[in-house]
């Protein structure tokens, strides 16, 4: 066979059936609100009624997610990018992409410290930790075991209680149903 040659000149994907055809949403009749944040790739989570997301600027913002109300907004850095928010243990814990001290270190790009924060959240958000990482911070941090795992441009970071850290206690068992009798009748 000849290499470059043409395979394929169109693919078509036609529905097998009505309920299998693309949905057409007309975005005013199901649209409930939207709020003015900017993200690049950053997605929001939601806890309880409050999404809470960081918008491109680093400022942590809090949404009422019946309403679109900005509740608040905290600043904590000057860039995030592709980096999302976890909550645990009652409280967010926030990477961003640059520290704030990072453009203060020259040049016209970015520095090469990311930040990361532990916020509790509520009415008054109260900043609890903030650490400058080594490396920028593009990933979302998760949470295992009582640690918290965030990965930099330059480090994997595991911060927490050495050992194993037992979380919540085991779901105990559910109630067995009763074995069933012999058949009353035949209908």
């Amino acid at each position: 066979p000849r290499s470059g040659r043409r395979i394929c000149d169109t693919m078509a994907t036609v529905p097998t059936s009505a309920a299998a055809a693309p949905v057409v949403v007309d975005l005013k009749s199901v649209e409930l609100w939207s709020a003015d944040i900017s993200t690049s790739m950053s997605h929001p989570i939601l806890v309880g009624d409050i999404v809470y997301v960081v918008a491109e600027k680093g400022d942590l913002c809090a949404v009422d997610a019946n309403t679109g109300a900005v509740k608040w907004k905290l600043k904590l850095g000057i860039e995030q990018r592709n980096a999302g928010l976890l909550h645990a243990d009652g409280r967010l814990y926030v990477p961003l992409l640059d520290g704030p001290a990072g453009k203060a270190e020259g040049g016209r790009e970015a520095g090469m410290k990311g930040a990361f924060y532990i916020v509790k959240p509520g009415d008054q958000p109260e900043i609890l930790t903030h650490l400058e990482l080594d490396g920028r911070c593009f990933g979302s941090p998760v949470a295992w075991n009582g640690k918290v795992y965030v990965q930099t441009t330059r480090k994997l970071y595991c911060f927490g209680k050495a050992g194993d850290n037992p979380g919540l206690p085991p779901v105990s068992a559910p109630e067995k149903w009763p074995a069933p009798g012999p058949a009353a009748q035949l209908q």
